[in-house]
């Protein structure tokens, strides 16, 4: 992050090469999420927000993407219960989602997805409510064709059996596999689609 505010430095005095993009802040945030430190998820949210800043104020180079976002959501995900405040840090998961959704750079990817459902399954306490997220989650991933393995392995962890089975179609004793499900619900994932050409060409 030191190196970041350097190359921010520089650039804001002439040098426009060191000028940082978002190739650039995703990685100090992917660094954070991956770090053991206390606010990690609250530090890689004030980074998003710096380059979300940069971009509004005319810095193209700066533009966010789904990455960037995936990297704040995942720093939330592996957010310590013993340490932080989780109900900020779900406040902070919720409002990347949705500002996403309704941006102009980018939306939500099966990995979004997935990694919001790991959120909700490592903070929320209520298993009740925890469902709910979940059948929505998936509801969602089928409607814009962005179910993908990660969301299903995360929709089986947060759901009963119960709903897993009237949402899939499918056991939640048996290992499912996102090929098995209907082709439209992971028509936009690009991992779905390279497992199915493999699979037609054989």
């Amino acid at each position: 992050e030191s190196l970041l505010k350097c190359m921010t430095k520089l650039a804001d005095e002439g040098n426009i090469l060191l000028q940082p993009d978002v190739r650039s802040f995703s990685t100090v945030i992917s660094a954070w999420g991956r770090s053991q430190s206390y606010g990690k998820a609250q530090r890689a949210n004030e980074l998003f927000e710096d380059m979300l800043a940069l971009y509004e104020n005319g810095n193209e180079s700066v533009r966010p993407n789904v990455v960037a976002v995936n990297a704040v959501l995942n720093a939330c995900a592996y957010t310590s219960a013993m340490t932080d405040d989780l109900g900020q840090v779900m406040d902070i998961a919720h409002t990347r989602m949705k500002e996403l959704e309704r941006s102009n750079y980018g939306s939500p990817d099966q990995v979004t997805y997935g990694t919001f459902l790991k959120v909700c399954s490592n903070l929320m306490e209520d298993p009740d409510s925890l469902e709910q997220v979940a059948e929505l989650i998936f509801k969602k991933c089928c409607r814009d064709g962005q179910l993908g393995n990660l969301v299903l392995q995360e929709v089986k962890h947060s759901a009963t059996p119960e709903l897993f089975e009237k949402l899939t179609k499918k056991s939640a004793l048996h290992d499912v596999a996102v090929e098995e499900l209907p082709e439209e619900w992971s028509r936009n994932v690009v991992e779905g689609k390279w497992k199915r050409n493999r699979r037609n060409m054989r």
